[in-house]
């Protein structure tokens, strides 16, 4: 798994609204050479607000092994 979406809020259970949708992006701190950006990964991005607790929420989880590195 390299990222799975998130279908509810993970404080409540509530439904989303979505805010903002950023497209694809690479994971933070991903220094590449010059010539390894046409390979570079790339996970959604987007947040969420949950319609009955309010808070604001990324839709993806993204495998924290690749985040990290580890």
């Amino acid at each position: 798994m390299k990222f799975r979406e998130i279908k509810k809020c993970r404080l409540c259970g509530g439904g989303f609204i979505e805010i903002l949708d950023l497209g694809e992006m690479p994971p933070a701190n991903s220094f590449l050479k010059h010539n390894d950006f046409v390979n570079e990964e790339k996970f959604p991005l987007a947040v969420h607000l949950c319609k009955d607790c309010k808070s604001l929420q990324l839709k993806h989880t993204v495998d924290p092994c690749i985040v990290t590195g580890k």
